[in-house]
């Protein structure tokens, strides 16, 4: 039983909003854009010293704008030894193929695990604490919400497929798994493809592999590529 809060009944199902109660709130949105065919950015956090990697629990979802593939993100953490051990999430990594045209732009979001970064600076709404005072939800903070999980199957070496969602635009997009990669070689020639998002129109997007590196020695691998994906679909509410 709850200790404060609020339970609400839909047609689906029970939705707990009390001192137990966790979800994911937006913390940050960002615009990042690869200049030049680099194969990859890292992106900071902006508020990342805020996250501390040994408590807090993350995720990210990100939009392709243009009409290159993306993939990501992986985030990265850093020690910070003021004070020790303070282990804080610091940027995370995204990849593009090496042979794209001009600059590469996608949104992405992040999203933190439990209650509101600070004190809410209004006192309206609905606002639930726990035992410490702290503040678990508040109504005007903003949620992801999963909107529809697409999935399928794509082999290595195939043509991207073609995926309907319901807004390539305007919402936002989680590759499973992330960065699935193989490596491919010929006559000596070795290049490592990874599995990415791309910006079809306004209610399709593609998943297909791109070229994310190449190099002059080396041996064919498929053990980090899986077949099977998933692409969650969220929205922010």
């Amino acid at each position: 039983m709850s200790d404060y809060g609020l339970i609400i009944s839909n047609n689906n199902s029970k939705i707990q909003i009390d001192s137990t109660y966790k979800n994911f709130t937006l913390f940050e949105k960002h615009n990042n854009t690869f200049n030049f065919a680099t194969g990859g950015l890292t992106a900071a956090i902006s508020s990342g010293d805020q996250l501390d990697y040994e408590t807090e629990n993350i995720m990210a979802a990100f939009r392709p704008v243009s009409t290159d593939f993306v993939a990501g993100p992986i985030f990265n953490h850093a020690a910070n030894d003021d004070p020790p051990p303070d282990f804080l999430w610091t940027n995370a990594s995204f990849i593009t193929d090496i042979n794209a045209i001009g600059s590469t732009t996608f949104y992405w979001v992040v999203f933190r695990e439990g209650q509101t970064l600070a004190a809410p600076s209004v006192d309206f709404g609905l606002i639930v604490r726990n035992a410490s005072n702290q503040v678990v939800f508040h109504s005007n903070d903003q949620y992801f919400r999963i909107l529809a999980v697409h999935t399928g199957n794509l082999t290595k070496g195939e043509s991207p497929d073609t995926v309907s969602v319901i807004s390539a635009a305007n919402n936002y997009f989680m590759l499973l798994p992330v960065f699935s990669q193989y490596i491919d070689c010929d006559a000596g020639w070795c290049t490592k493809y990874c599995r990415g998002l791309k910006y079809k129109d306004s209610t399709h997007l593609y998943v297909g592999s791109f070229e994310l590196d190449s190099f002059a020695s080396g041996n064919p691998s498929d053990d980090a590529w899986q077949d099977a994906y998933s692409i969650i679909e969220l929205g922010v509410i």
